[in-house]
């Protein structure tokens, strides 16, 4: 079993309508993750059961950077990508997403495409985030809730 988090960005499980729903495993990654934040807001804990989890549709993009820039970029791009069909993929956080973001325009494959190569992890420790791709996998992983931490952020 292991503690995945979500800090929440204003998307449930419910709505899958999006491209993923991402659970990070580290308690600190998602506390950085909301701290810029102002007002309340949770971190829902999972305890997963990661033997159910990667019996299921599950791909590790650890191994493939290559892929795993395409599959962030598309993602954060609302774009259709490899993993579309899988319940659950593992791998980095993206640590750039605005720059990703900021520069796509919708209208162009290629801007998409040149977004690629400026895709950035976290260094020197890489975050890990397991995506959630679909409503059969949210199901799954809304079985392993098992409590919700509330903050109430104020400006420094």
């Amino acid at each position: 079993m292991n503690i995945f988090l979500d800090g929440g960005c204003g998307k449930s499980l419910e709505d899958l309508s999006l491209q993923s729903f991402y659970l990070n495993p580290s308690l600190g990654n998602t506390i950085d993750f909301i701290k810029g934040r102002v007002g309340f807001y949770g971190i829902v804990v999972y305890w997963v059961d990661m033997k159910k989890v990667m019996s299921m549709e599950y791909r590790d993009l650890i191994p493939d950077e290559n892929l795993w820039r395409e599959v962030v970029v598309a993602s954060r791009c609302g774009q259709d990508s490899a993993v579309d069909d899988d319940d659950f993929v593992y791998g980095y956080q993206l640590s750039n997403p605005r720059e990703i973001i900021k520069k796509y325009n919708k209208d162009n494959e290629d801007s998409r495409r040149g977004r690629i190569s400026k895709a950035r992890w976290f260094e020197p420790i890489r975050h890990l985030q397991l995506a959630v791709k679909n409503k059969k996998a949210a199901k799954v992983i809304n079985s392993y809730q098992v409590g919700i931490i509330y903050f109430h952020l104020k400006n420094q």
